[in-house]
């Protein structure tokens, strides 16, 4: 853990973010990061070779985290699962549960749906051989973590060298995909300060927004 510099990686990402909310959302990303585990590596888990049981694991880890961020859902579900990697999530839910809006908890938990859901994707697409599509891919993506699995080939050069046969072409493209991105990030970012240019308050607080969402994107280069 002390290797990992933990409270790096989240000052590196929240670095706006107060003590108690920074806390939070540490746990939140090891737990994330150690649940994805179980789903791609062979190393820590069998789930991988094993579709019913990993969608079994899934189910119980949905149903535990609605169970921990809202109060009275499905009162049957075991108060502490056996699965360490489920049952580990318990405290932070509840850290949640204290410290955000039910507003906030709800998206929270639409996103946790969406990254659970994307990692049935993932192991499907594994599991027919066959390679996704670009868009299939940048869908999948946008809820699944930032690491994966060992010898997979289904990231996005290996698929665009699979639509464009030469790997220059497809450097160039992924490069020109994240060019793109960035582009639209800063004009949206300036139409959005401009907007607001006359309420100081309102428009400091979207600066550090801006700024947090611009740090969100390096962190991890940062961190590393």
């Amino acid at each position: 853990m002390e290797a990992a510099d933990v409270g790096l990686f989240a000052a590196s990402w929240w670095p706006y973010a107060s003590y108690e909310a920074l806390n939070i959302a540490a746990y939140l990303s090891l737990w994330l990061f150690m649940w994805d585990d179980e789903m791609d590596s062979a190393e820590f888990s069998s789930l991988i070779n094993d579709y019913d049981q990993a969608r079994a694991f899934r189910l119980e880890t949905l149903a535990y985290a609605r169970r921990c961020l809202v109060a009275g859902v499905d009162p049957d579900v075991p108060d502490v699962p056996e699965h360490a990697s489920i049952a580990s999530f318990g405290p932070i839910g509840k850290a949640i549960f204290t410290a955000c809006t039910s507003s906030q908890i709800e998206a929270l938990l639409k996103e946790v749906v969406f990254f659970v859901e994307m990692t049935d994707v993932e192991q499907q697409v594994q599991i027919a051989g066959k390679l996704p599509t670009v868009d299939e891919y940048q869908r999948r993506r946008m809820g699944s973590s930032a690491v994966g699995k060992q010898g997979q080939v289904d990231t996005l050069i290996p698929l665009l060298y699979a639509r464009y046969g030469t790997l220059e072409v497809s450097m160039e493209k992924a490069i020109e995909t994240l060019k793109t991105s960035v582009t639209a990030f800063e004009l949206s970012a300036e139409k959005l300060l401009g907007q607001y240019g006359g309420d100081e308050e309102l428009y400091d607080k979207l600066k550090k927004f801006v700024h947090g969402c611009q740090c969100a994107c390096t962190a991890n280069l940062t961190w590393r």
